[in-house]
């Protein structure tokens, strides 16, 4: 054993307990406690492999798009061949590399986790959306259901002036969000000093 081993403190084992917020309230569902302790435990499990499921995807999507690139010379559908000969299907190659295009032109995880039929019909009709209503897809709660509110509202905008105060509006309600935003960081801030003093 080298010299300078034997002259160091032995380590001392910590551990690092983090307190888990739950994401749900469980009173709603009026469970015994052990059986909420349960819930709470399979609810951290299912975060944190949907967590890595997301990660993946972007792994996999950016691998896909790669792989395409080099195919991309040759012909006869060799990447099809490719893809499928790993046992992989064409509606999912060709919707993780829609994902991969949408995530490097907002930077947001969170578009792997969106519905194959929401990308399907962002990509397909994206000179119909503007990048407003496709960032208010991508950043909803529930996308698929933001999805057919903003259709339903481009179908009830016949004009082109009509398109324009829309836009104008979900302007104003964004930079008004953003008023409020840089309100409560400022408060933030205040804050923070206070402490420090």
């Amino acid at each position: 054993m080298p010299k300078f081993l034997d002259k160091r403190e032995p380590f001392e084992k910590k551990i690092v307990k983090e307190e888990y917020k739950p994401l749900m309230d469980y009173s709603i569902l009026k469970v015994e406690l052990e059986e909420e302790k349960k819930l709470i435990e399979c609810e951290k499990i299912l975060s944190f492999h949907t967590e890595k499921t997301t990660e993946h995807l972007v792994s996999i999507s950016e691998t896909l798009v790669n792989a395409q690139k080099v195919l991309s010379n040759h012909s006869g559908g060799t990447f099809k061949k490719w893809f499928e000969g790993l046992g992989l299907k064409k509606d999912f190659v060709y919707t993780c590399i829609k994902k991969h295009e949408l995530y490097l032109r907002y930077k947001k995880e969170n578009i792997m986790n969106l519905p194959e039929r929401v990308i399907r019909e962002i990509t397909k009709k994206e000179q119909e959306y503007n990048e407003l209503n496709i960032l208010e897809i991508i950043d909803s709660e529930k996308p698929t259901q933001k999805l057919k509110e903003i259709k339903k509202e481009l179908s009830d905008c016949t004009t082109t002036e009509d398109i324009k105060k829309t836009k104008e509006e979900k302007t104003e309600k964004i930079d008004l969000e953003i008023s409020k935003l840089e309100e409560k960081i400022k408060k933030l801030l205040e804050e923070k000093e206070k402490l420090k003093k």
